[in-house]
Order: structure tokens, then sequence, then C-alpha cells
């Protein structure tokens, strides 16, 4: 057995692996993970026994010898593995774990003729951590699971490749990001947004993977792997935590540093000088120590910090803001200014045609030469310009399609093709007239030479009055 199938042997033998000194990131204490498990039959069975034997020392008369005996051998049982992590702690020097200072408590009961004390400490250690790490792992779980996408069970691997098209009925869960391409539907974005009213969707929205089709039917085209998808992401950030530690968390962690070391000075301070004056004998003084010290771990301080960040994060949820992690959470709390987007504040966040512009050619045929140069492209843009033409695609006519951040460049029926942003036309050489062109333009040339642009328009959003009155009254 080599030297990793023996620190694992022993990992199991405790119920679970030691926290490491500085708790692996910087904490002073771990946070369960959502998959969380329970503290494990090992660590069931110690504690069963420990708690065993503290019954038979309070439910049979024993010599005080052996009472002891079996109290040590219980604390020892329950509490072994914080003893070593206490050791490891302090050759580290991370002095700052609930494991130093109950152990150091334990040990004072055992020499002040307090041995139900000291047997207890562990005891009640090691419940607490199975019980803090449950409600850690229970608040994660409950929120990632929330807003996770959910599996339908109807949709093949095939049907959910980016490009491809699917037609999502009533009741079922759209299964990554897509583009609405046909039909209409109300859809239950609850899942994402925590916001229950239904939301429209026409050709160019945008469904949320994990969105259900609550009423209709539409035909989406997928833009993203499900894994990639907004609402996996934010499953993710919830899965994650905050496995770094946040500014606040630093700054309280360097505050509480003190802490222990002047508990531990205070300690020896009370057993010299209350027997010196007489305020309380020997005995009750290391009773005092030893009450000082397992309240003195700043660990249960500290844990409050992330706990706060999982209820805000759902609080946040529940009034439809969607907070993708902790650090953002705390930088909110100091933010004293909020830009807004015209998309999805005030408008609905998909593009209509709203007009054509050309000199070369009738509108009717410029926007089929757009709609075929566009067919391959997953941008808004694209799926607003295809649903305005409505007619069928030739595939066939389509080649050498090049995708590029403000538009694609693609041959059409052996034509070339630019359809874009001005910056994109500018950087492929092309010449664009003068003018005043809206920010949502879509400009084309062909073969080199300007062929007219296409206006896109944003549709205003059903509750886009009721919110700004909302932000108005929030003070924005």
């Amino acid at each position: 057995m080599d030297k990793q199938d023996k620190t694992s042997f022993w990992a199991k033998l405790r119920g679970s692996a030691a926290p490491e000194a500085d708790g692996g990131d910087g904490r002073l204490f771990r946070l369960a993970d959502e998959d969380y498990a329970g503290p494990g039959l090992p660590m069931i069975l110690r504690l069963a026994v420990a708690a065993a034997l503290v019954l038979v020392t309070t439910l049979l008369t024993l010599a005080d010898s052996v009472s002891l005996l079996v109290l040590i051998a219980a604390a020892l049982v329950a509490g072994y593995d914080l003893v070593l992590s206490a050791w490891n702690g302090i050759r580290a020097r991370a002095l700052l774990q609930e494991d130093l200072l109950i152990v150091a408590a334990s040990v004072i009961s055992f020499c002040t003729a307090q041995p139900l004390q000291g047997a207890l400490a562990p005891l009640i250690l090691q419940l607490a951590f199975i019980l803090r790490d449950y409600v850690q792992a229970g608040m994660k779980r409950s929120l990632a699971d929330v807003i996770d996408p959910a599996d339908s069970g109807d949709w093949s691997d095939a049907d959910i490749t980016p490009g491809s098209a699917v037609r999502v009925e009533a009741g079922r869960i759209f299964p990554a990001d897509c583009v609405v391409t046909e039909g209409s539907a109300y859809a239950d974005l609850s899942t994402l947004t925590g916001d229950a009213a239904l939301r429209e969707l026409r050709p160019g929205s945008f469904a949320p993977a994990g969105g259900e089709c609550a009423d209709g039917e539409v035909t989406v085209q997928i833009i993203s792997e499900p894994e990639a998808s907004l609402s996996a992401k934010y499953a993710a950030a919830l899965r994650k935590g905050a496995l770094e530690p946040t500014a606040a968390e630093k700054k309280w962690t360097r505050l509480t540093k003190p802490l222990v070391p002047a508990a531990l000075m205070l300690g020896v301070i009370l057993l010299v000088a209350l027997p010196l004056s007489g305020a309380a004998t020997l005995t009750a003084a290391f009773h005092r120590v030893a009450a000082i010290m397992a309240v003195a771990a700043p660990g249960s301080v500290l844990l409050t910090i992330p706990s706060a960040w999982y209820v805000g994060i759902a609080a946040a949820r529940k009034s439809g803001a969607v907070v993708l992690g902790a650090d953002t959470l705390e930088k909110l709390s100091d933010s004293r200014a909020v830009v807004f987007g015209k998309s999805g504040t005030l408008t609905e966040k998909n593009y209509m045609v709203a007009s054509i512009k050309t000199t070369k050619m009738d509108p009717a045929t410029f926007l089929k030469v757009a709609a075929h140069a566009e067919a391959r492209s997953s941008s808004q843009a694209a799926q607003a310009i295809v649903a305005a033409y409505g007619g069928k695609i030739d595939d066939a006519l389509v080649q050498n399609f090049r995708e590029t951040p403000g538009g694609v460049l693609v041959t059409v029926d052996g034509i070339p093709i630019v359809l874009g942003t001005r910056s994109l036309l500018r950087q492929a050489g092309l010449a664009i007239p003068d003018g005043n062109y809206s920010a949502t333009a879509v400009h084309m040339c062909v073969s080199g030479i300007y062929a007219g642009h296409i206006d896109l328009s944003e549709t205003v959003s059903r509750d886009a009055v009721e919110t700004v009155h909302e932000l108005s009254r929030c003070g924005v």
C-alpha cells in the first residue's frame, strides 16, 4: 500500500478528509458541496460509540478511575481527528480553527476533574460540523437544482446540436438556449428569473434553456450547447459557490486573527490572577478559561458570511434578479449607480426588420439575398432578417460562410456578400456612403459595391411603462 492509499484509508476511517490547515482556500472552515452525502458510516459509528460510552458513565455507577478512562476513550473516539487537525494547524501557524480551542477546552476539563464536559466537547463539535455541512450543502443544492436546466427526457443529442431546429409544444422544456424562428407561445422562465409572469415568444425571441413552453407552439433554432446555456452557467456559479473568499470575508478574517491569541493570553492571565486575588479557586479559574476557549473560535462568525451570500442570491432571484456569484452580490452593496441596457428593460430584446433602404435592387430581392447570407448565423439580427424573409432558404446557394464579430462574409450563388456593421465593412475595405444610420442598421455590399442597409427595431416590452415606474419608486 503506497502513501496515497494509506492517506485515503485514514481519511475514510475518520469519516471525511480532514480540512487543510488553512481551509484549502484561505478559509478557516470547509464549505460543503451540494453533492455532500452526509458524514459517512465511519463517522456515524464513531459518534454513536462515543455517545454510548458517555451514557454508560451517567447511567451506571462506576469507580471514578473507570469512569475517567471511559470518558477519555469517548473523547478520543469522537475527536482524535480534531486533535490531529489542531496539531497540523499549530505546525502551519493556523490558530483560528475551532479544533484547537475545543481540544484545549477538553483537555482543561479533564485536568480540572470535569471529564464529562471534556468528553462532550469534541462530540458536540463533530455534530456541529455535520449540521453545518448539511445546511451549507442543502442551501447550495436547493438553489442550483431550481435553476438547473431541466431534462425533459424527450430530446436526443442530435436534436440539441447548435444550428438544429426543433419544435417545442406546450409543456415541454427548452433543451438549450435558442431563438424562435416560427410560431408564437408564452413561456414560463421562472426557473431562471424567479418571475412567475409568462413571457411572450415570437420569431426572433430568445428562449433560455430550462424555460418551459406554457402555451402555444414554436419552432426554435438551437444556438448553444446545453452546458453552455445561460441557466447552466448560473447553476454552475451556485454550485461553485464562493470558492474564493470575497473582500469582506478576507477583511473579517484579518480582523479576527487576534481573537484566538487574545483568548489564550486571557486564559493564562486568569489562571494566575484569579487564584492569587482570591476571587476564585484554581479549579474555578480553569473552568472559566475552558468556557472562554470554547466560545472564542471565530469560525462560526465567519461562516455566516457565505450563508448570507446564498440567502442574498436566492432573495435576488425571487425578485427577478440573477446574480452570478457572491463577489458580484458583495459589490452591489456598495453600488451608487446602476446602468440599465435598453434591451430587456424597455424592449423585448428581439429584433424585427423595420425598413429596407436600397437603390441597387428591389427591397424583396435585397431581403432575399440578405436572408440567404445570414441563414447560417445564430445572431438575433440574422434571425430577424430570416424571419422577415419568410421564404425557403436554398442551402445550395450558400458557400464559404464565415461569421465574424459584426457580421458575415459569404458567397451567395457565386456572388461575394459582406453583411454587417459599418465597422465590418470598413475592415473589409468597402466604402459606405455618408449618412445618418441607426445603431442597429445592417449594411450589405454585393461584389464590393454598397447595396443598401436594413434597419432593425426592437419591440417595446409590454411592461416597459411599469418597469420605469418601478425603477422610479426604487429611487432610480
